[in-house]
C-alpha cells in the first residue's frame, strides 16, 4: 500500500470534528468526541506544560490533489460521509499555517487586533503587514534612531476598523498564568494568536494557474504610479496593477477619500489576467462583496481561500452545524455561522436548509496540513455582504437586568436581548463563578425561556455576537473598560506585577494600571519591590487617564498625602479656578522656579519668588516627587497655562482692572532679581514689575548697581508710575523715572495719539532699536517713531548702540497721522534741548539730569562722617602705580594730622592726567593733593594734584576745619540759576559726570553731567583733562546738621552745566527762521542735501533754508571730483559769502581763505581738505596724477619722512606700514592701538604745527615744500631710487579727512564711521572698532559693532563674517558669561562652517587656561565628526601638551577604530610627530617602523621619518636610517631624492669624508642602473 494511500486509510478512521494528536497511531472509530476530548485534556496534564509555543517554521508547501471522482462527492476529507456533531472551531484546532478571514477591531501604535471566528483574537505586529511597509520601518528607525520604534508611522493611515484582512497564523502560544490573592491561588490560561497579513504569506498556497477571474487575494501596495498602483501579491514574475477607477470606492469607504500608500494591505479581485503574468485587479467593495467564485475557476482545494465565496451542496445538517461540500471538498458551518442565529418564533433550524439545497457561503478558516484538515465557511448576512456591525450602542460595561436564554449549546448559551437585534452568547465558563463541566447536566436553572441578569464583556464582530456574563463577580466590578475609570477616583487594586520604575495595579481582569516610582508612597524606599508583594491589595487614586483609539493607558497613585485628600481635586484645565487650593507633585525643580502636576495630567508653574523660600535657594527647599500645597493664582484655559504659588496665605490680588495706567502707586519690595524687581501694590496688594532699567534716568551699570544695593528686603517704593498692564500674568509694570513721574504730575505724559499735538515736546522710554528707527513708548501702548534722520544732529548709519532700550528721551512730535494711528518725533538734541523754547516742558529745569543722579545715591543709614571733604588739601604717601577701571594712576594713603602716625583708612587715586603735572612721581613719595571726589562707604577719594589747582588751597586739618562748598555758600547761592557763567577747568572726566574746578571760585570743585537724556556717548573723546570751558551754577547744596549727613550719606556738591564753546555758539540755530536773518561772514551748520559737477547744495540746520557751494568755493586748490570729497548726509561747517534776498538764494564757502577773509577760526572738525599750506611757486603736474598716485602707495618700510617743527626746522621721522594677514588670531583686546608705525611714540603721533603756515599736520602728513626741496623726493615716496619728476600731483597730497584716516590712527567713533562708510565688509575696521570701545571699556559697545559688522558685511565675505564671530567669541570669553559665551557660538555655528567654529572654541579655551572646558570642547568634536581627522589629531596635541600622555596614546587607538581606513596613515603619522615632539621619540620610532613595514614604498611617509629623526639629532640613527632607505629599491627619481637629502644633512652636520661616502654611494647606485643616468645624479 502507498503512502497516500495509507494516510487516507487512517483520516477515514479519525471523526471530522478531531484533529490528531499523534498522526501516526493511527484513530480509534469507536471513541466519541466527548470522550476523546476528555482524555485529550488528561494527556495534556500529564505532560504538565505550562507553557506551549508554536511558531512558523520554513517547509516546503505540500499541495492536496482533490480531484476527486462523483462517486466520492459527498465523502470528507477524513473519509466519513456522515456525523451528527460539528465541533467549534477553538484555539486548540489552530495550527501554525492555518489561514483565516478577520476584522480589524483595533489599531495600536506597533499592532493590530484582528476578530477571529467563535471569538478567537489575534495579532498582527507591523513587520508582519507586508515586505513594503517592514522596510519603511526600518528606515525610520536607522534615520531617526529612538527607543520607541516605528513611532513615526501611524497605522490609523494604513487601516480602518471594521476592514477584513485575510491573515495566516504565524505563532500561537499559551500559558498559565498564576493569579495570587491573600487566600487562593489560580491558574489563568493566556492564549496568544499571532497574525501576518503579509501577501506573500497569506497567498502562499496560490499558484499561477489559480489566478482566475472572481478570486480573492490579498495585496500590498509596492509603488504609485500615475494611473493606478502597483500591487505586490507575494508571487514571483507575476504582474498586478489596480487602476485608479478601480480604487476610488475603496479609498472613499476606506482611506478617507486619499490615495493609497506604499506598504498599504488590501483585499482585492482578480478582474482578468494577460499572458499569465499580468492581472488586473479591482478594490471596490461592492464588486468584492458580491463576486462568486464558480466552480469552472476553482481548480483545485488551493483555491479556497478565506474570503472568497463560493456555492456549496448541503450533505447533511446536524443540532450544531452543516456538512457540505464544495466541488467535492467536505466543508463545515457551525452554529454561529449558520444564517440567523435566532430563528423566529415556532421555526425549527432544520426547517430552513435541507440536505441537498445549494447555498453561497464565504469561506472563513482553511487549514490544509499533515495535522489537520479543515475548512469552514459561514454565510452570516455580514459576512457575506463584508460588512462592519458597529456595537456602540451596547459598551463592554452594560449591564442588562433581563436577557432570555434561547438556545443551550455544550459550550455555552445563546440569548436574546431585548430591543437589539444582535444576539448574545455567554460562555460556559462564564456562566457562573463555580466551575461548570458541562450545561446539559447541570440542573433547569439556565433551560431555554429562562431570564437572568448579565453584564458586556467583549464583542465578536466576525461573529456579530454580543459577548455576556452571568459571573457575580464581573456583575459587581467596578471596571471592564477603560472608559469606566475616572480621574480622582479612589479604589482598589491588586499588584500584578513590580518593575524598576514603579508597580503594575490590577484594578479588574483587563485593566492594569501603573503607579509610578515617585507614587508609590511619600516615603520612596530605594529598594520599594520588597515593600510591595504579588497579589496584594492596595489602595489607590487614579491620577490620569488616557483612551485613545489605539492605546489606552491609567495611572494610579499610592501616596497616602494625596489618598486621604481633603482639599479641591483638580482633573483638567477647565476644572480649575483661581484661587483653588490643592496638593500638587513637583516634577521639575529649576532656578526660575518649580513644575508641579495636578490629577489629569495638568500642569503649573510656580516661579521662584512664589515658592516662599529664597530664590537662591529653591533646588535645596525641594525636591522631584514632593508633595506640597499651592494655590492657583492665574489660569489660561485655552492656552493650557496655569501660575500656581506655594504661599498659601498670599493676600495677593489678580483683579488688576481697578489699577489705571498712568496712575502713581506704591509698592513694597518682594524680591529682586537679576534685571527686575517684584513688588507687591499697597494697598491693593497686585503683582508688580519694576524693571531695573526704569529705576533712574541713568542707566550706566554702575550706577544702577549702586541704586540697586540701597534696595531692602519689604521697603516700600513710593511715587510709582504705572506704565504697562499684562492681563493674562495679572500684574502690572511700573516705572520710578524722575522724568516720567515730572510729566505725569504735570499732566503731560501722553496716552493716546489724541493727546500729543505737532512740536510739543514730551518724555518717552526707548522700547526697541532697529537700524532704520527708534521706537519710543510713553504710557501703555501709545508709541512713536524717529526715523534715522531725526535721532541724531549728525549723519548716523544705525541707530544700533547709540541708545538703549529704557533710556529715558526727549520727543519732539514731527507729525501724526490719524487715519493710521501713527506718530514720528525727533530725538535730535538741536530739537529737545532747548529750554528758551516755548515748547520746552516747564516741569524741566536746567540741571535736572545731573541733581537725579547723585539724589539717587543718597544712602538712606547712617555713615561714619568722613574726616576729608571735597576740595580739601590733603597730604599723601604714594604707594604704587596701577591699572584702576581702564585708567592707569597711583595709588596713594591719605596721611592726617592730628593722627598719631598721620595714617588713615582713606585711599586715594591719583589719575595719570593729574600725574603728568608734576615730574617724576615715584613709590614713597609725600604728595599735596585737591580732593576732587569720593566714595564714603568704599572710603576712597580721587586726587588732583595739578600744581595750579594744588598751590591755591591751604592745606586740610583735622579739627574744625569748614568745607570749602560751605565756605563759599554766600557767594555760590547769588549766582545759582542765573544767566552768570564762570570759567571752568576739566579736572576729572568720569563715565557720567564731569569734576571741574571754579577758579573765578577760588576753584571750588563742581560737577557736571557728562551726558543728557538724547545723548549717551561716551565723554572721554568730547571732553579733555585740563579743557577750559564756561560753566552755569544750577545747585549749591545747604548746610546741613552733622546727623543729616551721617543718616544720608550726603556729600556736598555744587553742581552745574558746561555751556557750548564759543564757536559753537557762532552756528545758526532754529531761532533763525527766514532769509533776512542770513548775512555774509556768518558761520552756518549744515547738511549736504545734493551734489552735482558745479558744486553742492547744503541745508541749514534746523531750518528750510537751502543754498549752494560752488566747485571754486570748496577749496583753494583744484577739484577735479567733488564725490570724492563730500558725501549727501554729511555735515559740514561753512562761511556764508552772498545772501540775494530778491531771488532768495544764498551762497556759501567751506575752503579755507574764505574762514580767513572774515577772520574765523578754522573749524577743527570740518571737512575742508586744504589741510597744508602751498607754496605759491609750487609747479603741479596735474597730468602725473596717476603715476605719483601709484608711487605713494609704495611706501616701505622705516622710509625717512620730511616734517617741520614749530620753529620750522625740517626733522626726520621714520614710519612703517603694517599690514595684515588671513591666519585666524584672537582678538588683541588688551594690547594698545597701532594703527600705523607701531614703533612710533607719542610725539611722533601728535600733531605737529607748521611754522609758516600755522595748521597742523600730522606726522603722515608732508609738507609741500620740504618735499620740493627735497633731493630724495622718490625715496620718500616709493622707498626706491627714481628719476626725479618735475612736478607733484597735488590731489594725493590734499585728501579729505577720510583718506587722512586711511594712513593716520582714528582718534574718534566718528573717524571710524567715516572710514567704514567706504569700507562697510573690513573686517579689520571692524575689530578695531572694537578694540578702541574696550579700551575706553565700553564692552556693551563694543558687542553693538559686532552685532552692527555681522549685520553690514555683505553674506558673499564669508572670510570676513568668520574675523567677525572669531572677535565676538574672545570678547565674550574675556568679557562675558559662559552664556553669553554660549550664546554667540550657537549663533556662529549656524552663520559658518560648524567645525571651523568648533576648532576655534577650543583654541580659545586653551590660550584663556580653560583647560576643562577645551577638553569637553574636543570631546563633542570627536562625536560630531568622528569622521575627520583632523578633530582627532588636534585633540591628541592638546593631551600630549598638557602631559597627559596615557590619554594621548588610548585617544590612537580610539580614533582608528572609528575613521576610514584611507585615514588612518595620515592620522598615524600625525600622532607618531607628537610623539617625536612633545613625548618620547622612542615610541613615535616604533609607531613609524610599523607604519614602513606596512608601506614600504611610501616616499613621503620616509622623508617625514627621516625629518623627525633630523630634529632627534642622533646623526648615527639618521645616517643608519639614510644607508636602509638608499638601500631600498626605488625609481631613480625618488632615490635622487634621498640623496640629495643625505647629501644636505652631510654638509650641514658631517665633514668631508661623510659628504664624499654620500656621493661615491649615489654614484654606484647610478652606474647599476645606466652610465647615462651617472651623470644626472651626480650633477
Amino acid at each position: 500500500m502507498s503512502r497516500n494511500n495509507k494516510k487516507r486509510k487512517s483520516n477515514a478512521l479519525a471523526p471530522v470534528i478531531e484533529e490528531i494528536d499523534l498522526p501516526r497511531g493511527g484513530g480509534d472509530p469507536s471513541v466519541n468526541p466527548l470522550k476523546f476530548k476528555k482524555e485529550k485534556t488528561e494527556n495534556d496534564d500529564l505532560f504538565g506544560q505550562e507553557v506551549t509555543v508554536v511558531k512558523s517554521s520554513a517547509r516546503k508547501k505540500r499541495k492536496i490533489n482533490s480531484n476527486l471522482t462523483p462517486e466520492n462527492s459527498t465523502t470528507n476529507l477524513n473519509g466519513s460521509s456522515k456525523t451528527e456533531f460539528v465541533e467549534f472551531l477553538s484555539f486548540h484546532h489552530l495550527v501554525v499555517g492555518s489561514f483565516l478571514l478577520g476584522q480589524i477591531i483595533r489599531i495600536n501604535s506597533l499592532h493590530l487586533v484582528v476578530s477571529l471566528p467563535n471569538q478567537m483574537k489575534g495579532t498582527v505586529q507591523i513587520v508582519n503587514i507586508s515586505d513594503q511597509l517592514t522596510e519603511i520601518a526600518n528606515e525610520v528607525v536607522n534615520a531617526e534612531g529612538f527607543d520607541e520604534k516605528y513611532s513615526s508611522i501611524d497605522l490609523s493611515n494604513f487601516f480602518k476598523i471594521g476592514q477584513w484582512v485575510r491573515c495566516v497564523i504565524i505563532g500561537l502560544e499559551r500559558r498559565d498564568e498564576m493569579t495570587n490573592d491573600k487566600t487562593t491561588t489560580k491558574r489563568k490560561p493566556h492564549k496568544s494568536i499571532e497574525l501576518s497579513l503579509s501577501p506573500k504569506e497569506v497567498n502562499r498556497d496560490l499558484e499561477q494557474e489559480d489566478l482566475v477571474k472572481g478570486l480573492i487575494i490579498a495585496a500590498s501596495v509596492r509603488s504609485v504610479e500615475d494611473h493606478g498602483y502597483v500591487l505586490d501579491i507575494g508571487m514571483k514574475n507575476i504582474n498586478c496593477f489596480l487602476n485608479t477607477k478601480n480604487s476610488k470606492n475603496y479609498e472613499k469607504k476606506f482611506n478617507d477619500n486619499l490615495s493609497l500608500s506604499v506598504g498599504q494591505v488590501l483585499n482585492v479581485s482578480i478582474l482578468h489576467v494577460k499572458r499569465s503574468r499580468f492581472v488586473e485587479v479591482t478594490a471596490d467593495p461592492d464588486i468584492l462583496s458580491n463576486s462568486i467564485l464558480s466552480e469552472k475557476n476553482l481548480h483545485n482545494i488551493n483555491s479556497l481561500t478565506p474570503g472568497n465565496m463560493v456555492k456549496a451542496r448541503v450533505d447533511n445538517v446536524v443540532q450544531n452545524g452543516i456538512f457540505c461540500n464544495v466541488i467535492g471538498i467536505s466543508c463545515e458551518i457551525d452554529t454561529f455561522h449558520m444564517g440567523e442565529i435566532l430563528p423566529e418564533e415556532n421555526q425549527e433550524n432544520n426547517t430552513q436548509i435541507k440536505v441537498g439545497d445549494e447555498i453561497c457561503a464565504r469561506v472563513i478558516f482553511v487549514s490544509i496540513t499533515n495535522e489537520s484538515k479543515k475548512i469552514r465557511l459561514s454565510f452570516v448576512p455580514h459576512v457575506l455582504r463584508l460588512e462592519y456591525i458597529n456595537n456602540d450602542n451596547f459598551p463592554i460595561g452594560t449591564n442588562f437586568l433581563s436577557i432570555t436564554v434561547k438556545k443551550i449549546m455544550s459550550s455555552g448559551l445563546i440569548v436574546k436581548i431585548d430591543n437589539s437585534n444582535i444576539p448574545g452568547y455567554i460562555h460556559i465558563s462564564r456562566v457562573s463563578d463555580n466551575h461548570i463541566k458541562s450545561l446539559p447536566e447541570s440542573n433547569n436553572d439556565f433551560e431555554v425561556g429562562s431570564t437572568h441578569c448579565v453584564r458586556v464583556i467583549g464583542y465578536s464582530s466576525v461573529d456579530g455576537l454580543l459577548l455576556l456574563s452571568m459571573q457575580k463577580s464581573v456583575l459587581n466590578q467596578k471596571y471592564l473598560r477603560h472608559e469606566d475609570v475616572k480621574i480622582g477616583d479612589l479604589t482598589e487594586g491588586t499588584i500584578q506585577k513590580v518593575l524598576e520604575n514603579g508597580i503594575l495595579v490590577a484594578l479588574s481582569d483587563n485593566i492594569i494600571a501603573l503607579a509610578p516610582r515617585i507614587h508609590l508612597g511619600d516615603t520612596i524606599h530605594k529598594y520599594f519591590g520588597k515593600k510591595f508583594e504579588l497579589g496584594q491589595v492596595v489602595k489607590c487614586r487614579v491620577l490620569n487617564v488616557e483612551i485613545n483609539e489605539f492605546e489606552s493607558k491609567i495611572w494610579v497613585t499610592l501616596r497616602n498625602s494625596l489618598l486621604d485628600l481633603d482639599l479641591h481635586i483638580i482633573k483638567s484645565y477647565q476644572e480649575a479656578e483661581v484661587g483653588m487650593i490643592t496638593r500638587c507633585t513637583i516634577t521639575g525643580v529649576i532656578g526660575r522656579g518649580c513644575h508641579v502636576s495636578f490629577f489629569g495630567n495638568a500642569h503649573a508653574f510656580v516661579p521662584a519668588d512664589q515658592c516662599d523660600v529664597n530664590s537662591q535657594n529653591i533646588k535645596e527647599h525641594f525636591a522631584i516627587g514632593q508633595i506640597v500645597k499651592c494655590r492657583i493664582k492665574s489660569v489660561m484655559k485655552d492656552k493650557k497655562s496655569m501660575l500656581a504659588t506655594f504661599r498659601i496665605n498670599d493676600p495677593t490680588n489678580t483683579d488688576i482692572s481697578e489699577i489705571k495706567i498712568g496712575e502713581l502707586v506704591k509698592g513694597k519690595i518682594i524680591q529682586t532679581k537679576d534685571d527686575v524687581i517684584m513688588l507687591s501694590l499697597v494697598p491693593s496688594q497686585i503683582r508688580a514689575v519694576l524693571p531695573i532699567t526704569h529705576l533712574s534716568d541713568h542707566l550706566t551699570p554702575t550706577h544702577l548697581s549702586k541704586v540697586v544695593d540701597k534696595l531692602k528686603q519689604d521697603e516700600v517704593l513710593k511715587n510709582l508710575l504705572v506704565i504697562s498692564r499684562n492681563e493674562d500674568k495679572c500684574t502690572v509694570t511700573v516705572s520710578a523715572k524722575p522724568i516720567l513721574i515730572k510729566a505725569i504730575k504735570a499732566e503731560e505724559l501722553p496716552q493716546s495719539l489724541q493727546e500729543v499735538e505737532v512740536g510739543s515736546i514730551i518724555p518717552g522710554y526707548i522700547k526697541s532699536v532697529k537700524d532704520y528707527a527708534v521706537f519710543v513708548n510713553f504710557l501703555g501702548n501709545f508709541s512713536a517713531k524717529a526715523m534715522r534722520h531725526n535721532i541724531a544732529d549728525h549723519f548716523v548709519a544705525s541707530p544700533v548702540g547709540i541708545f538703549s532700550p529704557n533710556q529715558s528721551v526727549l520727543c519732539r512730535v514731527t507729525s501724526i497721522n490719524s487715519e493710521t494711528s501713527r506718530c514720528e518725533v525727533s530725538l535730535k538734541p538741536s530739537d529737545t534741548n532747548d529750554t528758551s523754547s516755548s515748547s520746552f516742558p516747564s516741569y524741566l529745569k536746567e540741571g535736572d539730569f545731573i541733581k537725579t543722579y547723585f539724589s539717587e545715591l543718597q544712602e538712606n543709614k547712617y555713615l561714619e562722617e568722613p574726616p576729608i571733604k571735597i576740595g580739601d588739601r590733603v597730604k599723601c604717601q604714594v604707594k604704587e602705580r596701577i591699572l584702576k577701571s581702564g585708567i592707569m594712576g597711583f595709588t596713594a594713603k591719605v596721611l592726617l594730622k592730628g593722627n598719631g602716625n598721620g595714617n588713615s583708612d582713606m585711599e586715594a587715586f591719583i589719575g595719570e592726567d593729574h600725574a603728568n603735572t608734576c615730574e617724576n612721581i615715584k613709590e614713597g613719595d609725600i604728595i599735596y593733593g585737591i580732593v576732587l571726589d569720593m566714595d564714603i562707604k568704599k572710603k576712597t577719594v580721587d586726587l588732583g594734584i595739578r600744581p595750579e589747582l594744588v598751590n591755591a588751597k591751604k592745606i586740610h586739618g583735622t579739627e574744625n576745619h569748614q568745607n570749602p562748598v560751605l565756605s563759599h555758600n554766600k557767594k555760590l547761592k547769588k549766582v545759582v540759576n542765573t544767566e552768570e557763567l564762570f570759567d571752568a577747568i576739566i579736572e576729572l572726566i568720569k563715565e557720567d559726570y564731569i569734576i571741574v574746578s571754579l577758579p573765578d571760585l577760588d576753584n571750588v570743585i563742581a560737577f557736571s553731567a557728562s551726558k543728557n537724556y538724547n545723548c549717551r556717548s561716551q565723554p572721554f573723546m568730547k571732553y579733555k583733562f585740563g579743557q577750559r570751558t564756561k560753566a552755569k551754577i544750577v545747585y549749591v547744596p545747604r548746610n546741613r546738621d552733622p546727623n543729616y549727613v551721617k543718616m544720608h550719606g550726603t556729600i556736598s556738591r555744587v553742581l552745574i552745566t558746561i555751556q557750548l564753546p564759543s564757536e559753537e555758539r557762532l552756528f545758526i540755530t532754529n531761532n533763525t527762521k527766514s532769509m533776512e536773518d542770513f548775512s555774509p561772514g556768518q558761520l552756518i551748520e549744515g547738511n549736504i542735501t545734493g551734489i552735482e559737477k558745479y558744486g553742492i547744495f547744503m541745508k541749514i540746520k534746523d531750518t528750510g533754508i537751502s543754498g549752494l557751494c560752488h566747485i571754486s568755493k570748496l577749496s583753494d586748490d583744484y577739484v577735479k571730483e567733488i564725490s570724492e570729497l563730500y558725501k549727501i548726509g554729511q555735515s559740514v561747517k561753512a562761511v556764508v559769502l552772498e545772501v540775494n534776498r530778491k531771488s532768495q538764494k544764498i551762497y556759501f564757502g567751506l575752503k579755507a581763505s574764505c574762514f580767513k577773509l572774515y577772520n574765523l577760526e578754522l573749524p577743527n572738525d570740518s571737512f575742508v581738505p586744504d589741510t597744508m599750506m602751498i607754496d605759491d611757486e609750487c609747479e603741479i603736474n596735474l597730468e602725473d596724477k596717476e603715476n605719483n598716485h601709484q608711487e605713494s602707495k609704495n611706501i616701505n618700510d622705516d622710509d625717512e619722512m620730511v616734517i617741520y617743527d614749530e620753529t620750522g626746522n625740517a626733522t626726520a621721522t621714520t614710519t612703517t606700514t603694517t599690514t595684515t594677514t588671513t591666519e585666524i588670531k584672537p582678538l588683541p583686546f588688551f594690547s594698545t592701538w597701532k594703527w600705523g608705525n607701531e614703533n612710533d611714540d607719542d610725539n611722533n603721533s601728535s600733531k605737529v604745527q607748521n611754522g609758516q603756515s600755522g595748521e597742523i599736520i600730522s606726522n603722515n602728513s608732508l609738507s609741500l615744500n620740504s618735499l620740493e626741496n627735497n633731493d630724495d623726493l622718490d625715496d620718500i615716496v616709493s622707498g626706491k631710487k627714481k628719476k626725479k619728476k618735475k612736478g607733484l600731483k597735488i590731489l594725493e597730497l590734499l585728501e579729505d579727512k577720510t583718506e587722512d584716516l586711511q594712513n593716520q590712527k582714528p582718534e574718534a567713533d566718528e573717524d571710524f564711521e567715516r572710514l567704514l562708510l567706504t569700507s562697510p565688509n573690513s573686517s579689520f575696521l571692524w575689530i578695531n572698532y572694537m578694540a578702541h570701545q574696550l579700551n575706553l571699556s565700553e564692552i556693551d559697545k563694543a558687542r553693538e559693532i559686532g552685532e552692527r559688522a555681522l549685520k553690514t558685511i555683505n553674506f558673499r565675505e564669508e572670510r570676513e563674517k568668520l574675523n567677525i564671530w572669531i572677535s565676538r567669541l574672545n570678547l565674550e570669553n574675556t568679557f562675558g558669561t559662559d552664556e553669553s559665551l554660549a550664546n554667540v557660538f550657537k549663533r556662529a555655528l549656524q552663520s559658518c562652517e560648524p567645525k571651523d567654529i568648533y576648532f576655534l572654541l577650543a583654541d580659545l579655551y586653551v590660550r584663556s587656561d580653560k583647560k576643562e572646558l577645551a577638553q569637553q570642547t574636543y570631546q563633542t568634536m570627536t562625536k560630531k565628526f568622528s569622521q575627520s581627522s583632523k578633530v582627532w589629531t588636534k585633540m591628541g596635541l592638546f593631551h600630549i601638551q598638557n602631559n597627559n600622555i596615557q590619554a594621548f596614546r588610548d585617544l590612537l587607538q580610539r580614533c582608528l577604530n572609528i575613521l576610514p581606513k584611507r585615514k588612518h596613515v595620515k592620522t598615524i603619522t600625525q600622532f607618531a610627530k607628537m610623539e617625536f615632539k612633545y613625548g618620547e621619540a622612542e615610541r613615535g620610532r616604533t609607531i613609524f617602523e610599523g607604519m614602513m613595514s606596512n608601506y614600504p614604498k611610501r616616499v613621503d611617509l620616509w622623508s617625514i621619518y627621516i625629518d623627525m629623526e633630523v630634529k632627534v639629532g642622533d646623526p648615527i640613527i639618521v645616517r643608519r636610517l639614510f644607508e636602509r632607505i638608499t638601500g631600498m629599491k626605488f625609481s631613480s627619481k625618488k632615490m635622487k631624492f634621498f640623496f640629495k637629502k643625505w647629501l644636505n644633512y652631510e654638509k650641514e652636520l658631517g665633514d668631508v669624508e661623510k659628504i664624499e661616502k654620500v656621493k661615491q654611494k649615489a654614484q654606484d647606485f647610478a652606474e647599476s642602473l645606466n652610465p647615462l643616468l651617472s651623470n644626472n645624479l651626480s650633477n
